[in-house]
Order: structure tokens, then C-alpha cells, then sequence
């Protein structure tokens, strides 16, 4: 595995604000109760959940993504994600794949695109995107997966180089 074989995950501009609009959000509620006659009331003992729900959120972000071994790992904060490859059957460079997508499971937009979603062209599919205008669509025989490199068409032509697509 060269150094070819790594790609980084860009964040999109609507990521970068989404995150930085709701992670100040979080961060700046908790410090509202501390303040004279904004002191919140009912629940307040709570808040304390925010900024540690940002900071737990933050951990999933996807920072890049390489092929080794036959497996595509997605690299986040402080560890991998391994997707076996050996099931893989078309890849293709889609940035309209997301089109129309509702979020079944997972996070829509708090350092990343992750978890499970849906919409018509794809069906059920797991992403781990940061731009969805990056969007590559990996199909394998029992999942589809979606990911977002820097360079979605290199990143096409080398994992069906590695996996012997055409």
C-alpha cells in the first residue's frame, strides 16, 4: 500500500457550517445558565450533556480513507473502520447519490455524514461522507456503501485496479 493509496476526506462548505452552527449551539447553551437573569430553570441540571455530546459525536468524524490488504479503511479520530472488499461488485463516481436521501440511523451533518440512510437510486446504504459532491457508491452483493474522497475519480480507477473491476 503506497502512499497513492490514500485519500483524504475534504469537508464540504455546508459540513464545515452545519458544524460549526450546532457545535456552538452546544457548547454556548450550557454557559447561558451561568449568566444573570438567563439562568435556566427546569432541566438545566442537564445541559452539562451538550458539549459532551459534541465531543463524543466529533470522535466518528471521517478524516480520510485508503485501501490495503483487501479492505478499504476509513480512517476517523483515534481509529479505522474495515470494509472487506472482497464482496464488491461496481464502484461508480455519483455526486447526485445522496440526492433525496432521509437518515435512518446515524449523523446528518455534525463532523460528518455517517450511519445508515435511504433514498430511491440507492436504496438502504451506510455512509461515511464529509462532501457529498465527492460521492463514490461502492455496491457490494449484500450493502451498498457511500464515501466521499478528495479525488473521487482517482479513487475509483484505483479500487477497481486493486479489485479487479472493470
Amino acid at each position: 500500500m503506497g502512499p497513492s493509496s490514500y485519500f483524504n476526506a475534504p469537508w464540504s462548505g455546508q459540513l464545515k457550517i452545519m458544524s460549526f452552527v450546532a457545535s456552538a449551539f452546544m457548547l454556548g447553551i450550557p454557559v447561558l445558565q451561568f449568566l444573570p437573569g438567563l439562568g435556566i430553570r427546569n432541566g438545566g441540571q442537564f445541559l452539562w450533556l451538550l458539549p459532551l455530546l459534541v465531543v463524543g459525536i466529533s470522535l466518528f468524524t471521517v478524516r480520510g480513507y485508503f485501501l490495503g490488504q483487501n479492505t478499504l479503511y476509513i480512517q476517523r479520530l483515534f481509529w479505522k473502520t474495515k470494509i472487506d472488499l472482497s464482496n464488491l461488485k461496481r464502484v461508480s463516481v455519483d455526486p447526485e447519490a445522496l440526492s433525496d436521501s432521509i437518515r435512518t440511523m446515524g449523523n446528518g451533518g455534525l463532523f460528518a455524514y455517517t450511519g445508515m440512510f435511504r433514498n430511491k437510486q440507492l436504496g438502504s446504504y451506510h455512509a461515511y461522507i464529509t462532501d457529498h459532491k465527492r460521492a463514490v457508491v461502492l455496491r457490494f452483493s449484500n450493502r451498498v456503501i457511500v464515501i466521499s474522497p478528495e479525488e473521487p475519480q482517482d479513487f475509483e480507477r484505483q479500487i477497481k485496479q486493486y479489485c479487479g473491476l472493470s
